[in-house]
Parts: C-alpha cells; sequence; structure tokens
C-alpha cells in the first residue's frame, strides 16, 4: 500500500469506460423519442453557447485586484464547503464505486493503492473540463492562460484531494469520535455565521420600500460581514493555500516568481496525494482491526439468537394501503426517516430565503402574496432536487414497479404522495411563522395552502415526468448530464415565464370584473376571485400532467427506456 503507481489495467479500464459512455451516448439518439428531446436540448445549447460567447467577446475584465482575492475566497468556500457537507451528512464509503467498478476491480489483482490511484484519475478528468470551463468563462480576464489552465486543474484537484482526505478520516473514525467531529465544525461555523449576522444587525442601513432592495442590502452587508473574517488569523491560515493559485490565474505576464508559485501548487497536489494514499490504508487497516476484534462477539449473539428466531417470520405492517397508494408513499417515507438529517437540512435554505418577506415591517396583504409566490418560486427551484423520494430514486425499480398488481395512476399517486407532502408541510410551517410575527388573519393561511397544494401536485408531476422521458442515474456524468439540465432548466424556465404572464394576465382580467361588481365586491372580494380562478387553473394542470404521467409510466419499458450503470 506504500506505491503511488498507477496499474496500466486500469488506464486502459479508464480508456474503455471513455469509449462506452461515448457509444452509450450515440446510442440514446437512436430511440424516436429521445433522439426529438436531444435534438432539442442541444439546439438550446448552441444557442445558450452563442449567447455566453458574445458575452464573452463583450464583456468588459475584471479588475484584476478584485479577482486575486476572490477567486482564493472562491476556492476556500468550495473547500469549506465539503468539509461541512461531510460533517452534516455521514459518507457511506470514502470512495464512490458504481457496481460495475465493484464486480472489476474488487476481484482484480490491484493493491489498495492503485485502486485509490484509478479514483484519483477518473477525479482528474472531471477536473481538467472543469477548469477548461472556467478558462472559458475568464478569457477575457486571462493574460496568461497556458498558466492559468494548469493552475485551475491543480486548484481543482487539491480541493478534491481535500474532499477525499476528510471523508476518508470521517469514514475511518468511530461513531463518537465523528460526533465529535461533527460538532466541532457545526460549531465553528455557526460562531461564524453568528458573528456576521449579529455585525450585519448592527450595522446602519438605508430604509427602503421594496422588501428585495432591503434583502439585498442586508445580503451585502452580511457578505461583506463574512469577508471581514478573512483578516483574523484563521482566516488568514486558511485562505494562505490558495493565494498561490490566485497569483497564478490573474498573473499579467510571464515572470520567475510565477516558477515558484507553480512549484508550490504541485507539491501541494503531490503531497495531498501522498496523504490521501496513507490516510485511506491506515483508517482501512483499522477498519479491519475493529471489524476482527468484534467479530467473535457479533457471531456468538447471532448464534444465541438463532434458536429464537427459527421459525418466526418478521411481517411488515402498513397502515394504510389503499389499493397500492398507501404501501408505495409508506415505503418512500421510510426513506425519508432514513435521510431525515439531509432532509431537515435541505429545507433551511428555502425557508430562510421564504421568510425574507419579515424584513418589511410593514403587515400587508402584498407581502403575504409576495410569500406565497416566493414559496411557489423556491419550491419549484430548490425543493425538487432536495426530495427526490419518487420515480427518481427507484431507477433500478422500476420493473418490480410495473410487475405490481397495481394501476399506473395508483402507483403514480403513491410516488408523489411523500414529496408533496412534506412540500405541502414546509410550506404550512413557514406561513405559520409568518402569521405568528405579523397580524395576519388565519384565513390567509388557509387560502394559501389552497392555492400552494395543487402547484406542489404540479411541480413534483413535471419533475417526474421529465424523469421518465430521459430517465437517469444519480451522479450520472457525460453529455447525457448536459442535455438533461438543458431541458429541465429550459422548460422550468418556459413554464415559470407562462405561469408568470397567465397570473399577471389573470390578475387585471379578475381586478377589471370587481370594478364592474363594485356593488358586491369588495378589494376582499378581488382577492377571492383571483385566488379561486388561479386555484381551478392550477389544479386544472396539475390533474393533466399527473394523468400524462400515469400515461408515460404505463408505456414506460425497464428493458430498454432504463439507462444503463457505469
Amino acid at each position: 500500500m506504500n506505491g503511488l503507481g498507477v496499474h496500466p489495467g486500469t488506464m486502459r479500464l479508464l480508456r474503455y469506460q471513455m469509449a462506452a459512455r461515448f457509444s452509450r451516448t450515440l446510442r440514446s439518439f437512436r430511440g424516436r423519442r429521445r433522439l426529438v428531446l436531444s435534438i432539442l436540448a442541444l439546439l438550446l445549447g448552441f444557442v445558450w453557447i452563442g449567447q455566453a460567447a458574445a458575452g464573452l467577446l463583450f464583456r468588459e475584465p475584471a479588475d484584476p485586484q478584485k479577482l486575486q482575492i476572490w477567486i482564493p475566497l472562491g476556492l476556500l468556500a468550495y473547500a469549506l464547503w465539503h468539509l461541512l457537507k461531510t460533517a452534516c451528512y455521514t459518507p457511506i464509503e470514502p470512495f464512490e464505486w458504481t457496481p460495475a467498478e465493484r464486480e472489476m476491480l474488487g476481484a482484480a489483482p490491484l493493491r489498495r493503492s492503485e485502486l485509490v490511484m484509478y479514483r484519483l484519475a477518473t477525479v482528474g478528468m472531471a477536473a481538467s473540463v472543469k477548469a477548461a470551463c472556467f478558462c472559458l468563462v475568464m478569457l477575457p480576464d486571462i493574460r496568461v492562460w497556458w498558466i492559468c489552465l494548469p493552475a485551475m486543474l491543480l486548484a481543482l484537484l487539491l480541493i478534491d484531494l481535500l474532499r477525499m482526505a476528510i471523508e476518508i478520516f470521517a469514514y475511518g473514525i468511530s461513531r463518537r469520535a465523528f460526533l465529535q467531529f461533527r460538532t466541532a465544525v457545526l460549531t465553528v461555523a455557526a460562531t461564524c455565521v453568528t458573528s456576521a449576522a449579529v455585525s450585519t444587525f448592527y450595522k446602519p442601513r438605508v430604509a427602503t420600500d421594496s422588501s428585495i432592495l432591503e434583502l439585498l442590502g442586508i445580503a451585502k452587508q452580511f457578505l461583506a460581514s463574512l469577508m471581514e473574517l478573512r483578516t483574523t488569523w484563521v482566516g488568514t491560515v486558511a485562505e494562505l493555500p490558495f493565494r498561490v493559485f490566485g497569483h497564478l490565474i490573474v498573473a499579467p505576464t510571464f515572470s520567475p516568481p510565477l516558477v515558484r508559485y507553480l512549484l508550490a501548487a504541485v507539491a501541494m497536489v503531490v503531497g495531498m496525494i501522498g496523504a490521501v494514499v496513507w490516510l485511506d490504508g491506515h483508517f482501512l487497516r483499522r477498519r479491519l482491526a475493529a471489524e476482527r476484534a468484534r467479530f467473535p462477539g457479533i457471531l456468538a449473539n447471532s448464534t444465541s439468537k438463532q434458536g429464537t428466531q427459527r421459525g418466526s417470520a418478521r411481517t411488515v405492517r402498513v397502515p394504510y394501503r389503499l389499493r397500492g397508494v398507501g404501501s408505495l408513499a409508506w415505503r418512500q417515507m421510510r426513506g425519508v426517516v432514513h435521510y431525515r438529517t439531509s432532509v431537515a437540512v435541505s429545507l433551511v435554505v428555502p425557508a430562510l430565503l421564504s421568510c425574507v418577506v419579515l424584513v418589511h415591517p410593514k403587515a400587508t396583504l402584498s407581502i403575504i402574496a409576495e410569500l406565497v409566490g416566493t414559496l411557489a418560486f423556491y419550491s419549484f427551484l430548490l425543493l425538487p432536487t432536495a426530495l427526490k423520494f419518487d420515480f427518481r430514486r427507484d431507477v433500478d425499480r422500476l420493473g418490480v414497479l410495473k410487475s405490481l398488481p397495481i394501476s399506473p395512476t395508483a402507483v403514480t399517486l403513491g410516488q408523489l404522495a411523500v414529496p408533496v407532502v412534506i412540500t405541502t408541510l414546509f410550506q404550512t410551517a413557514v406561513l405559520l411563522i409568518v402569521i405568528a410575527l405579523r397580524p395576519y388573519h388565519p384565513g390567509l393561511l388557509a387560502m394559501a395552502l389552497l392555492v400552494l397544494m395543487p402547484v406542489n401536485v404540479l411541480i413534483f408531476s413535471l419533475e417526474n415526468l421529465i424523469f421518465l422521458l430521459y430517465p437517469y442515474r444519480p451522479g450520472q456524468e457525460g453529455i447525457g448530464v448536459f442535455i438533461r439540465s438543458i431541458l429541465t432548466f429550459t422548460a422550468k424556465g418556459i413554464l415559470f415565464g407562462i405561469g408568470l404572464g397567465v397570473t399577471i394576465a389573470w390578475a387585471l382580467v379578475s381586478k377589471r370584473l370587481s370594478l364592474q361588481w363594485a356593488t358586491v365586491t369588495d378589494q376582499t372580494g378581488w382577492v377571492m376571485l383571483f385566488t379561486a380562478g388561479m386555484w381551478l387553473l392550477t389544479v386544472a394542470l396539475a390533474v393533466t400532467t399527473t394523468a400524462l404521467l400515469a400515461s408515460v409510466y404505463r408505456h414506460f419499458d425497464p428493458s430498454q427506456d432504463t439507462p444503463a450503470a457505469s
């Protein structure tokens, strides 16, 4: 385990994997449905790339001094994000292996260090693409591009190696030590955020009539308060390794100091490679020793319980089956319970963003309307990624679902139930917080939920519809990810724009109708008319999208439409 060599068989495997991914991408264009979607995504991609290229050609270069400050800070924030993520989510394994890699590499005569170097090679390939994209985006600001490209590649490799080292450490230590590690990281993060928040609160700011402008002012002051932490000795030490890459990327001309910076960057990456290999071997030996020590006790315990458990069968009791809808929802809810920490953390950000309206001191009707719109927007944008307890979680179980004696409509409703319910409960909690802090009538809460519930059904029906039309695997890479991202964001953007236009048009129409019926209708009546119309429209769209999703699921062929494993 002490060598750092790369086995030639692993390099050949990497070449075969690249060829296989390219071949799968070409095969994905053969199907009629995927061919239309892929061509549409590529056309949209070319349009976006053309717009980005035009923006790069006509964009003014950024200030090199500001870039020299922001680039190290961005790299440091990226590294700290990995640290915080590892502290919040216990890593299942220090290295992510696909089932195919487990079968091929697990039984191969390879040393552990060679397997680690194979994983580092795959990470390096992905980092190369990211570095090239960064250089293209920063083309107007780069003066020495042949230094910027390797510098950014080394920076991304260093961050990935830091992430691996942190995950290996978190995976290898005991449960008690990991909880102490989590407590220490979260305590430091909470202290920094609290310090910046307190500093922001006591700073004077200009009062505005718009909650959005006031939010932007608070966010700017909060960011400035966070940046002040970099002047402390802890911030200086943490940022010091990344300042090397800042000097390399924004260098105006080639000079002898750049050679020293480049050598320092290479030394840091090589040192981190050695550290990752050593940490992996060290903690692997520790875990093996701990498992050998626990094995006699586990064997004796299982042997003693074997007689008492013999002949007993454990049955699964589902509270409400509801023709299969309750069974599927109960199963997805078990997944929510298992990942409850990650789900709770994922809901914090949209909750904070939705409560921004509380910065406005007045409790007007427009504020509650803005709150409902904000909840719908962030539910549309952020929650589908965090709540994948539906068809997207069952990419390898679609064949099993098709074999169940449950109708496609029941399967669709059972798969959508859990994310819709969780989103509705999340929105209810936010609305209760706002009503508790502002003197709003509780009837507005019921009216807002009446509008948001069909919106939630529409959001997750649309997300699952796109998934079944163009299925994918979690963590999948390649052009398929690009096509799927283009389709998803374009479809969401178009639908959001259409929904915004329809909302404005109906608001004007309902306002005109309320003025015509002024004898029986006041401001409250106009709001009720507007809400009723939006509710009926949203319910119709939600029912239509859910029925279309059930139809697509009925015609889904798991033998041909399921994406292949990497």
